[in-house]
């Protein structure tokens, strides 16, 4: 994802929505220089412009309320209880992002929503298994590859 903007901030890159990728290339790899980055090979794009973007759900959450009061307390604890549901509601599915987080529409909660995954054992060795295979499919490519190509 190039850029996710919200409000006026999407005024500053709608111009880039409407660019061949060529361009756009050029255009964000000129706001890249400063940090010595930039992008190649573009393939497509995908511009959609949503009226409203905000998504929250109960029990609200009081992680910035400044009052510790047993009711706080409570919703919070309840909250954290469905969140660890709804990341891992049945086996070998796993969901993540800032929508399932304390810090509802924030980066930071999309990576507070990762992190606990790697909390959850199942999730572990299920990414272990995964990396495994990959690695076997990954060396089973080479041999094939060093069968067919000629020396």
């Amino acid at each position: 994802m190039i850029s996710y903007s919200e409000n006026q901030k999407v005024e500053k890159v709608v111009p880039l929505a409407f660019l061949e990728l060529k361009e756009l290339e050029f255009e964000i790899n000129k706001l890249l220089k400063p940090y010595n980055l930039s992008v190649f090979g573009i393939k497509d794009k995908v511009v959609k412009h949503w009226e409203c973007g905000v998504h929250y759900w109960l029990p609200k959450l009081t992680f910035f309320n400044h009052e510790s009061n047993d009711q706080s307390h409570k919703i919070n604890t309840k909250r954290k209880k469905i969140i660890k549901y709804l990341q891992n509601p049945q086996k070998n599915v796993f969901y993540t992002g800032e929508i399932i987080s304390l810090l509802q529409g924030w980066v930071e909660g999309a990576l507070m929503s990762v992190e606990s995954l790697f909390k959850i054992s199942e999730f572990k060795s299920s990414l272990l298994n995964y990396s495994q295979s990959k690695l076997l499919k990954t060396k089973e490519c080479y041999k094939a590859l060093e069968k067919i190509t000629p020396k």
